[in-house]
């Protein structure tokens, strides 16, 4: 099996339909590839053809210099590996939206669904490379059937979601010891504010299973709670314990909000990692928080389903078979 075959089955196993469902869906996307299919034909030459048409249907100047963007919009599927590796990222992409938001049809899929779908991905700890390289099918996707999803996904290219996300394909997963790890952050930056806020950030992560950009920014408010746009922009409202919301509002601004650079906080827990000579990242204490939830709630007897729902519903997921993710 290829791993882009393998990639497409964790969102299929995740985002699961009827079989009739399914077989709707994916007929559609073999369609599209099929009426796609561009084999023999250069693709460099495909483009040079079909420029002027391009220019004229987009309203630019006749001088204008094409973008690999622009390139990528024009371009059929020229070869079978770019055929199969379009369609099996189209399938995984359909399949979420049809199971989310009920797109039957997949021309009436809207443009902010792609980047939700990017958010998905990253929960299913897909790497930094594999979710642009389903982006970048999704805008081809886009470009076949007249869906312009370049906006939405550039807008979240720019969000910390993206900024989080793995270089490549890690394999993290939970800390042995974490509370180690967020130790080693008080000595590993010279500046004491940052370094009492990137162990701060790290100690909601592992204790709440905050993302990585929620830790990062977010508003005290009453009654014990912290407030902060998660998931493409999903309002949420974590209560704090009294301890941990003192803290909060001590190191937030006079205006009750917290903010901590992304990188500087992935970068301080990688050195933290290197200094204990241990494998993992800013995401392995989502990892611990789940683990240690999931086991909480099975010692009081609720059943293996009903304490993925809830740690899902703790961690912002839209399914609780995600949690399954974090379990291993």
């Amino acid at each position: 099996m290829s791993s882009r075959v393998a990639e497409e089955d964790r969102v299929l196993n995740v985002f699961t339909l009827s079989n009739r469902a399914t077989k709707q869906t994916d007929l559609q996307i073999h369609n599209i590839s099929k009426e796609n299919l561009q084999i023999g034909v250069s693709r460099e030459q495909y483009i040079k053809d079909h420029k002027a048409e391009y220019i004229k249907e987009h309203g630019l100047p006749s001088n204008y210099k094409l973008t690999q963007h622009d390139k990528g919009q024009i371009a059929k599927l020229h070869d079978w590996g770019e055929y199969h590796k379009f369609k099996s990222c189209a399938t995984g992409f359909a399949h979420y939206c049809r199971a989310e938001f009920g797109v039957k049809d997949i021309r009436d899929i809207k443009p902010e669904m792609a980047s939700s779908f990017a958010v998905a991905l990253s929960d299913l700890e897909y790497a930094k490379n594999s979710v642009n390289g389903y982006l970048s099918q999704i805008e081809k996707l886009g470009s076949f059937i007249g869906v312009d999803f370049h906006a939405s996904i550039q807008t979240f290219k720019k969000s910390d979601d993206f900024k989080s996300l793995e270089e490549k394909d890690t394999k993290t997963r939970a800390f042995e010891n974490p509370r180690a790890v967020i130790d080693a952050l008080s000595n590993i930056n010279s500046r004491a504010d940052i370094a009492e806020k990137t162990t701060f950030s790290a100690h909601l992560a592992e204790r709440y299973g905050l993302r990585i950009s929620d830790c990062c920014h977010f508003r005290c408010v009453a009654n014990f709670q912290i407030f902060y746009n998660s998931k493409n922009g999903m309002k949420t409202l974590k209560t704090l314990n009294p301890q941990d919301y003192a803290r909060a509002q001590a190191l937030a601004g006079a205006d009750g909000k917290y903010n901590l650079s992304v990188n500087t906080l992935k970068d301080c827990v990688s050195r933290a990692c290197a200094t204990l000579g241990v494998q993992g990242s800013l995401h392995s204490f989502r990892h611990n928080f789940a683990q240690n939830t999931y086991a909480d709630l099975r010692a009081q007897g609720l059943t293996h389903k009903s304490a993925c729902l809830i740690v899902s519903h703790e961690m912002n997921h839209s399914r609780a078979g995600i949690t399954e993710c974090y379990l291993r």
